[in-house]
């Protein structure tokens, strides 16, 4: 008795489960089944400061478990990944799980990770899901799908997306991605000039349209755009930018604004297109700056084309220029 009677006032004062309690976790599933995942992540907050919410038979981990995977993924779905496929780990069997597949490859396209998005796609059912959910996913397995070569497929679920309605900004610029990749210009044009309208497509709009105005043969209008973004705030634009930028410059003949912008493009980036190092090159060439245009020339000589044969051409003509005869036999 004497060890037992310490323990026994910790026991009579544990908090008894109250109406106030259950209200809490009863509105939290209200307003997550509403989508106000900012408010439903409050009330589960709440919740799990009750006594309630360490008892059986109220919420189970699974269920608190999906909810805040979903919270998360929804409010970032950039972040969400991890914390989806844990729950996925935990319950493999779980009733939500063909939701939390499908965000989970929504979090992947969010990445740039394409090819295992289609994969979580591919495993999910859009049949079992609430519309809100088809149309977001059909959204981003398009882009997947675009973003991995199937272009024709990725331009399909646009046009589904298109039916059910949403989205109505995304289809038009990505429409338009795929009209550009076509070759069709004049109704790439049209698509990405309305999407300059919306913030979040501005700057990639104005980007397509740069290169446009470059297969166009309007270089100086691919000047003008490419300018505006060269120093823009997101680095991947702002290197695109100065990809065109260099591009219109060596169009114009301008070989010392070329080589001064594309060797921004090019210098330590193991992806530089290959005919942009091969501008650079012959920008340089141009200058007779032929030490620095063997440099780069050299690295496009890497296929049996005509791209590497008109390189080793100029390189053998820069090795005359510099007297190193046995260099310009081999050349040519």
């Amino acid at each position: 008795m004497a060890v037992l009677i310490p323990g026994m006032p910790a026991a009579s004062q544990e908090k008894p489960v109250t109406e106030s309690d259950i209200r809490l976790i009863e509105e939290a599933r209200r307003l997550f089944d509403g989508g106000d995942y900012a408010a439903a992540s409050n009330f589960l907050d709440r919740w799990g400061a009750t006594a309630a919410s360490r008892k059986q038979g109220y919420l189970d981990n699974e269920e608190i478990e999906y909810m805040q995977a979903v919270i998360n993924a929804e409010r970032n779905p950039m972040e969400g990944k991890e914390m989806l496929q844990a729950f996925l780990e935990h319950y493999p069997s779980s009733i939500w799980a063909n939701r939390v597949k499908a965000l989970t490859g929504i979090s992947c396209a969010a990445r740039g990770e394409y090819s295992e998005a289609l994969v979580w796609f591919d495993d999910c059912d859009p049949r079992q899901l609430g519309i809100d959910d088809v149309r977001e996913l059909t959204l981003y397995h398009a882009i997947s799908l675009m973003r991995t070569g199937s272009m024709d497929d990725g331009c399909v679920l646009l046009t589904v997306l298109e039916n059910l309605g949403g989205y109505e900004d995304e289809v038009l610029f990505y429409k338009s991605c795929a009209d550009y990749s076509k070759g069709n210009f004049a109704e790439a044009k049209e698509g990405f000039n309305k999407s300059l309208r919306q913030s979040q497509f501005t700057a990639w709009s104005q980007l397509f349209l740069a290169e446009i105005a470059l297969r166009e043969n309007d270089a100086a209008n691919a000047e003008t755009i490419a300018s505006s973004l060269s120093e823009y705030s997101d680095a991947t634009v702002a290197a695109e930018a100065s990809r065109v930028l260099g591009e219109a410059y060596y169009s114009q003949g301008k070989w010392k604004d070329a080589d001064r912008i594309l060797s921004k493009y090019v210098d330590g980036n193991d992806n530089a297109d290959r005919l942009d190092v091969y501008r650079l090159g012959m920008s340089n060439w141009q200058m007779g700056n032929f030490e620095r245009a063997i440099g780069y020339l050299g690295q496009v000589s890497v296929r049996d084309d005509a791209l590497e044969q008109n390189a080793w051409y100029h390189m053998g003509l820069s090795s005359l220029e510099l007297g190193k005869t046995n260099d310009a036999m081999l050349a040519f």
